[in-house]
């Protein structure tokens, strides 16, 4: 192999390794997907609309990580446009609801329960996008209720 060809091989294995790297939080694990809240949805409890703003004005960013610890999740609120300011963030984990763990992959409606601060909500993910509402249905929030860790 010429020196070159070496220069290469070691330039791609350097930048595939700094990517890698660069997409892991070491406080929460590797990005796994990200989402955002409906704009319909309400908030989740531990969020609180600050003063000065209504639910229209607000966005909520979901982030999964992937980690060998389990799975964690960061939820960001943000303000109206342009500025998008982040107004609050929360660290939580989350775990498939019941209901979820029963069906076939790609099946939608699908649910994941987030923990922040030992508080419980049910997320729904309606189909193939990046949207997600919370869903106060007592079928689901009961069932939740049930299996609280």
């Amino acid at each position: 192999m010429t020196k070159h060809k070496k220069n290469i091989n070691f330039i791609t294995v350097a930048v595939i390794i700094l990517t890698f790297l660069l997409s892991c939080d070491p406080r929460y694990g590797f990005i796994e997907s990200t989402f955002r809240l409906a704009d319909e949805s309400r908030l989740p409890i531990w969020f609180k609309i600050p003063l000065d703003y209504a639910r229209k004005d607000l966005t909520m960013a979901i982030i999964f990580y992937s980690s060998p610890a389990g799975g964690n999740v960061k939820m960001a609120l943000y303000g109206p446009a342009p500025e998008n300011k982040k107004l609050m963030e929360e660290i939580g984990t989350n775990r498939y609801h019941p209901l979820t763990e029963k069906q076939n992959k790609g099946t939608y409606p699908r649910y994941i329960i987030i923990t922040v601060n030992d508080i419980e909500e049910v997320f729904e993910h309606r189909g193939r996008n990046d949207i997600f509402y919370i869903t106060d249905d007592p079928k689901l929030t009961s069932v939740l209720k049930q299996t609280k860790k």
